[in-house]
């Protein structure tokens, strides 16, 4: 099934996902990492010499509620056209 789902989806799509996953559960339990990723990747699809070179921080679910991430994220432009809303004018005293 591994097989089947990194050539349909190619291998950097399968492996990116494989390690965002690894990031997710390493904070739980350093087994079940070890467990997903022997599941989820062949062996002979990783390198002999890869390895982990840093983590993906991962928005939480209360993040894609805000009104930050409907403008940035989910519009599916990206930030070509990201702009400042709402700019108060800083009052002196």
């Amino acid at each position: 099934m591994t097989d089947l789902l990194f050539s349909l989806l190619g291998g950097v799509v399968l492996i990116g996902v494989v390690f965002v996953l690894l990031h997710r559960f390493s904070r739980l339990n350093a087994k079940a990492t070890g467990l997903l990723l022997m599941l989820l990747v062949p062996p002979d699809r990783i390198p002999i010499n890869a390895r982990i070179l840093g983590s993906i921080n991962m928005p939480s679910e209360n993040y894609f509620k805000t009104m930050e991430a409907k403008l940035h994220i989910l519009d599916g432009c990206g930030l070509s056209h990201y702009r400042m809303i709402y700019e108060s004018i800083p009052t002196s005293r």
